[in-house]
């Protein structure tokens, strides 16, 4: 959502259709790779594992497309949902239509609302400089996912405000 919102900020004359189709397409592919990583990974498992995941695998079957969707379509790590998935041997397809449906919801979402912004900022600002802001913001977010504990920010966080409370 991030890079296709900056994307449409950068270049506010792309259609922001074209641009969260052509960035859910790329997550998606990036994603098939985990999930073939893991489908033929299942190969070295033994018979009785094998199984067990069969047995998990219809299980399972109804719920999987919503869950695939889900993760595509929000923040949390896909990788718990893919990876068993593709150890089950799960539809390619299915597996396909369900990702990339999820990723194409957020994606094209994002980059309407970085067209919006851009427009927003653009009257402000001016051209330039909105394309070195947003250059600035997507690396600072990007740093700040990467580099940033949230779970301990946040612990901490909660133990400031509790302590307060006393």
């Amino acid at each position: 959502m991030v890079i296709a919102g900056a994307i449409a900020c950068i270049f506010p004359s792309l259609d922001p259709i074209g641009i969260g189709v052509g960035v859910a397409l790329g997550a998606t592919t990036a994603k098939i790779i985990h999930y073939y990583v893991a489908f033929f990974a299942s190969r070295v498992l033994s018979n009785s594992r094998r199984e067990m995941l069969q047995r998990y695998g219809k299980r399972i079957q109804k719920w999987a497309m919503a869950a695939v969707f889900v993760s595509a379509a929000t923040p949390i790590p896909d990788e718990p949902v893919v990876v068993p998935l593709g150890l089950m041997r799960y539809s390619f397809l299915r597996f396909f239509i369900a990702y990339l449906a999820g990723k194409l919801a957020i994606t094209i979402s994002g980059a309407y609302l970085g067209g919006r912004v851009a427009l927003s900022l653009g009257n402000l600002l001016g051209t330039p400089l909105l394309i070195g802001l947003t250059a600035i913001l997507t690396v600072a977010i990007t740093i700040a996912m990467v580099k940033v504990d949230f779970e301990r920010w946040l612990a901490r966080l909660k133990h400031l405000f509790s302590k307060g409370n006393e």
